[in-house]
Parts: structure tokens; C-alpha cells; sequence
């Protein structure tokens, strides 16, 4: 059998990691944890990554890639067809929408993140930068993520429309009308 290429490592050691970081918390993972669950040891985690923050950037380089693509394709989007394709978004990647809101303070890690969630929070206040309006933006992305991750055998078909009127209440937005996914 052929020995995987350094990008297979990465992506095996980054895929664990995340899984990781879900199921026990971040800070309740550790380096050592990480490796062994690949077949590495910690010694060969640090090869690969300085820290155990480095290896949370890394891991969460695709989920925030993710979301500055959903910020770019709806740039002029009206809120609710914004705040669906988040909701949508969240549904197809829950447990890294969720690492995403927990860690909030290690995003500075990742290339960009900050900016991104900036953009996306500044497309959800709707030009209404008031601070109510702002605390319930950041409400509506952290329910979002967080409610999407505690049903996590819930049909994503029959979540959407919940998550979806619950965003757009806590938003002050008309409720979507249901749609058939």
C-alpha cells in the first residue's frame, strides 16, 4: 500500500481534530488525543502543527472558506434569502457552524475569518446598525448554529423552516413562507 502524501495526513489529522473538538469541546481535547485517534503521536502532531490553536485554524480553514463564499454569492441578496442560505449553510455543516460560534476568539487565527464573520454580520443588520439590532444578529447566528448541532438527527428538510421563522423573529423579519426541499 502506497504512504499517504503530506496533504492526506493533513486532511486526516484536520478531519479528527474537528471531529474532535465537536464531540469533547475544545478545551477539553488535547494534541495527544488528536494523534491517537489517527495513529500518531503527539510528537508527530507537533511536526505537523506548532499548537493545538494552529490545528483549530487549520481545521476550520474549509468551514470559513464555506462561508465567505455563501458572503460573496449573496452580497445583494434581500435578508431572507441571506438568512436561508445561512440557515441551508449551517444545515450541510453543523458541527463546524457550531465550533465556529464557540471559538469565536480563535477565528483571528484563520486568514480571514474575522473579516468574513464581519461581512456576514454586517449583511444581516439590514443598514440598521442600532445595538438592539446588532445583539439580535448575533443572537440569530449563534441559534442558528448551536439549535442546528443539538438536533443532529433531525431531518435537515424538517429543520430548515424552525431555524429559518425562529432567525427571522429574532431578526424582526416577515416568517418565510414553507417551502417543499
Amino acid at each position: 500500500m502506497p504512504r499517504p502524501t503530506r496533504e492526506q495526513v493533513l486532511t486526516e489529522i484536520r478531519g479528527a481534530a474537528l471531529r474532535l473538538f465537536v464531540e469533547q469541546g475544545y478545551d477539553a481535547t488535547t494534541l495527544a488525543q488528536v494523534g491517537a485517534s489517527v495513529g500518531y503521536s503527539k510528537s508527530a502532531m507537533l511536526y505537523h502543527f506548532a499548537s493545538k490553536e494552529a490545528l483549530l485554524a487549520a481545521a476550520l480553514v474549509d468551514p470559513v472558506q464555506r462561508l465567505r463564499e455563501h458572503v460573496a454569492a449573496t452580497a445583494d441578496a434581500d435578508l431572507q434569502t441571506r438568512l436561508a442560505g445561512l440557515v441551508d449553510l449551517v444545515l450541510a455543516h453543523r458541527h463546524e457552524a457550531a465550533l465556529l460560534v464557540r471559538q469565536s476568539e480563535l477565528l483571528q487565527e484563520v486568514a480571514g475569518a474575522t473579516e468574513v464573520v464581519e461581512q456576514l454580520v454586517e449583511g444581516l443588520l439590514g443598514g440598521e446598525p442600532s445595538l438592539e439590532r446588532q445583539v439580535a444578529v448575533h443572537l440569530a447566528l449563534a441559534g442558528i448554529a448551536d439549535a442546528a448541532r443539538c438536533f443532529p438527527d433531525t431531518d435537515p428538510a424538517q429543520l430548515r423552516g424552525p431555524l429559518l421563522a425562529v432567525a427571522a423573529r429574532t431578526l424582526g423579519l416577515a416568517a418565510p413562507a414553507p417551502t417543499a426541499r
